[in-house]
C-alpha cells in the first residue's frame, strides 16, 4: 500500500472521529436542555473553566465545559454540566465527568472523596488528586471503601465534617459517591457521561442527600476555615 494512501486513510478516519464527536456533543447537549427545561432550570452551551476550582479541573490538556444547565435546588445555586479533559500520551484520551455542582455562600476545606471501587477507571492515568493534599484515615470500614484526601491546613475541620453518621450515610449509598469541596463549591461527579433522565435524577437526589448531611458540618467549620485561609493567604 502507497504511503499516500495511507496518509489518506488515516485522515479519513480523522474526519469520522471527529463528525462522530461532533454529533455526540450535540446529542448530550439536546438531552441537557431537555433537563433543563423540565427542571425550570436555564441552559448555557459552555462556560468558562475560570468558573470552577480544585485538582479535578487541573489534569490534561483542552479543558472543557460543556451543556451547562443553571438554576436553584435545596436552598443553594447548582449547575450540572458535561466535563471533558485529554489524558495520557499526546492527550490521546479524552476523560468526560458529568458534574453537578453545588455553590454555598461560606469558604469550605478543600477535600477530595473517592470511590475505591472505581479506582480501576484510571488504569492509565492517575487518580484525582490536588496539590498539599493529605490522604486521611478515619475510624470504622469507611476507608475499605472510600479514599478522603484533604488540605494539610484543614484535617481537624474534615474530622468534624465526616462524623460516624455522615460516614455511614455515603457507605449505604448504591450510587458510587465521588466529590471534591474547593474554595465555596461542592463538585460531585461521575466519570461518564450521564446520558438518560434516570441517571440524572439519580445524580440530582444524590446531591441532595450529599448537601442535606454535609451542610450543617460545613456551617459549623466555616468560620474556622476563613481564619485558616486569611491566615496561609497573608
Amino acid at each position: 500500500m502507497s504511503p499516500n494512501l495511507i496518509l489518506y486513510g488515516i485522515f479519513i478516519l480523522a474526519i469520522i472521529g471527529l463528525l462522530f464527536t461532533k454529533f455526540k456533543l450535540f446529542s448530550l447537549s439536546g438531552f441537557m436542555k431537555g433537563v433543563a427545561q423540565s427542571r425550570g432550570y436555564s441552559y448555557a452551551k459552555e462556560a468558562p473553566m475560570s468558573s470552577v476550582s480544585g485538582g479535578l479541573f487541573e489534569v490534561g490538556e483542552n479543558r472543557r465545559i460543556v451543556s451547562v444547565i443553571s438554576g436553584r435546588a435545596d436552598g443553594q445555586d447548582i449547575r450540572a454540566y458535561y466535563y471533558n479533559t485529554a489524558v495520557g500520551p499526546q492527550n490521546a484520551e479524552l476523560r468526560t465527568y458529568t458534574i453537578l455542582e453545588y455553590q454555598y455562600t461560606y469558604e469550605l476545606p478543600h477535600m477530595l472523596l473517592t470511590t475505591r471501587a472505581l479506582v480501576a477507571d484510571y488504569v492509565d492515568d492517575a487518580a484525582p488528586t490536588f496539590m498539599g493534599s493529605k490522604l486521611l484515615t478515619l475510624e470504622g470500614n469507611f476507608n475499605e471503601k472510600f479514599t478522603l484526601q484533604v488540605e494539610e491546613e484543614f484535617e481537624i475541620e474534615a474530622l468534624q465534617i465526616f462524623t460516624p453518621d455522615v460516614m455511614q450515610e455515603l457507605i449505604d449509598q448504591k450510587i458510587p459517591v465521588q466529590f471534591e469541596t474547593c474554595e465555596n463549591k461542592l463538585y460531585l461527579f461521575q466519570k461518564k457521561y450521564i446520558t438518560t433522565t434516570e441517571g440524572m435524577s439519580a445524580l440530582f437526589e444524590l446531591g441532595a442527600l450529599v448537601n442535606r448531611i454535609l451542610t450543617p458540618h460545613f456551617k459549623e467549620t466555616s468560620d474556622d476555615v476563613a481564619d485558616m485561609k486569611e491566615v496561609t493567604t497573608a
